[in-house]
C-alpha cells in the first residue's frame, strides 16, 4: 500500500500542484457578469424579462403581480412574454435575425372596443392559398374562415387559419367569447396557388400538437399520425418545475431545471407519441408544441403568370360587402423550391 502524503508534506518537499482552470474555453472566459456561460449550449447567456416585467433573481413580475421564470437567452437576443391564459405566462427568447420576406403584402383589419361579431368578406378572382392570423387580443375572440374554425385556443392566445380558397366571396367572422369588449388585429395574406409551370419541391410545416398544461404531476402522452415521412420538431417550454420528454424511445435534450427542452428528428409515416413527465415532484406547468416539416412536390406558377386578385372588405349596413371599404391584398407568386429527400430539384 502506498502511504498517503499530505499536501503540507508535498509543499515542504518543494512540490507545487498545477493550477486548476475552472473555465477552459476561450469563449467562456470572455463571458462576464451579468451574463454567464452555458456549458450545455456552449454559449454566453443572460437572464431576461420582457418589456413591462421586472426581474427579481430568476423570476419576472409584471404590474398585475403575475410571475414567470426569466428566460435564459444568448447575449444579444430579445425576449417576449407568452400569455397562456388563466394567469400563466412564460418568457420566450427572440432571435434578432431579420425575419424572412413575407409572401405578400397582407390586408390588416383592427377591432377596437368590439363587443359583437364582425364579418369581413374575401373577394377572390381565382384559387389562392390564404393565411389568417388573429392577434393582439385583449379578450377572448374566435374566428372562422369560410365556415372553417380557426385554432381558437382560448384566452388571448393568438389564433390562425390557413388553406386554399376558390374563386368567389368568402366570409371571415371574428366573434367575442364572453361578455365585455376588447381589441384585436386581423391579418390576411395570400399566396398564388401552384398551377402550371415548372415542377419542384416545397416545404410545408404542420402543427400537430400545441397545448399548455397546468398543475401536472404525472406523465402525459400526446399522440399524432404522419401520413408521410417528415422532420418533426418538439418544443417543451414554460416549465415551472423540471419536466422531461421523449419521442418514442428517443429522449429530448432534458437540460434540467426549468430550461426549455427540445427534440428534432426524422420520423416515418405512421403513429407516434411524445411523452412529457415530471422529473421533480409536482404539480407544475408547461407548454408543448410539435410540428412536422414535409417536403412536397409542386408545380410552380410561371413567372409573370399570376393574375389572381384578392381583396378584403368590411361589412356594409345591408350585410353585404361594402365595395367602398375594401383593401387589396398583393400576392407574391414566387415559390421557394427546396431540395427534396428523393432528389428533387433546387432553384
Amino acid at each position: 500500500m502506498v502511504p498517503a502524503v499530505s499536501l503540507y508534506a508535498l509543499l515542504a518537499l518543494g512540490f507545487v500542484p498545477p493550477p486548476v482552470r475552472i473555465i477552459g474555453s476561450a469563449d467562456a472566459q470572455t463571458c462576464t457578469a451579468p451574463a454567464f456561460w452555458d456549458w450545455w449550449e456552449r454559449r454566453c447567456e443572460v437572464l431576461l424579462c420582457a418589456e413591462g416585467w421586472t426581474r427579481h433573481a430568476n423570476i419576472c413580475l409584471n404590474s398585475r403581480n403575475r410571475s414567470a421564470n426569466a428566460a435564459s437567452c444568448p447575449v444579444g437576443w430579445g425576449v417576449r412574454a407568452v400569455d397562456y391564459g388563466a394567469g400563466n405566462y412564460s418568457m420566450r427568447c427572440v432571435d434578432p435575425s431579420p425575419p424572412p420576406p413575407p409572401d405578400s403584402d397582407p390586408g390588416v383589419k383592427t377591432g377596437v372596443n368590439v363587443s359583437s361579431s364582425r364579418t369581413y368578406f374575401l373577394k377572390l378572382s381565382g384559387s389562392v392559398e390564404i393565411s389568417v392570423e388573429l392577434t393582439g387580443m385583449t379578450t377572448d375572440f374566435d374566428c372562422t374562415v369560410a365556415g372553417n374554425n380557426c385554432t381558437n385556443r382560448g384566452g388571448t392566445a393568438d389564433d390562425s387559419w390557413s388553406g386554399t380558397l376558390g374563386a368567389g366571396e368568402h366570409k371571415i367572422v371574428v366573434a367575442p367569447q364572453g361578455g365585455g369588449s376588447g381589441n384585436y388585429t386581423l391579418t390576411v395574406s395570400a399566396r398564388e396557388s401552384s398551377t402550371g409551370g415548372s415542377t419542384g419541391t416545397r416545404t410545408q410545416v404542420t402543427t400537430l400538437v400545441d397545448t399548455s398544461e397546468t398543475n401536472i404531476s404525472a406523465s402525459r402522452t400526446y399522440s399524432f399520425t404522419l401520413a408521410r415521412a417528415a422532420e418533426v420538431d418538439v418544443a417543451l417550454t414554460g416549465l415551472t418545475i423540471d419536466f422531461d420528454c421523449r419521442v418514442g424511445s428517443s429522449v429530448c435534450t432534458n437540460r434540467a431545471s426549468t430550461r426549455d427542452d427540445s427534440w428534432s428528428g426524422d420520423l416515418a409515416a405512421g403513429n407516434h407519441s411524445v411523452v412529457v413527465y415530471p422529473y421533480d415532484p409536482g404539480p407544475g406547468n408547461y407548454s408543448v408544441t410539435v410540428t412536422a416539416t414535409e417536403t412536397l412536390a409542386f408545380v410552380a406558377q410561371p413567372a409573370g403568370g399570376g393574375s389572381t386578385t384578392v381583396a378584403i372588405c368590411e361589412e356594409g349596413e345591408d350585410g353585404e360587402a361594402d365595395e367602398d371599404n375594401c383593401e387589396d391584398i398583393v400576392i407574391n407568386d414566387e415559390i421557394t423550391v427546396t431540395r427534396g429527400r428523393s432528389g428533387g430539384s433546387e432553384s
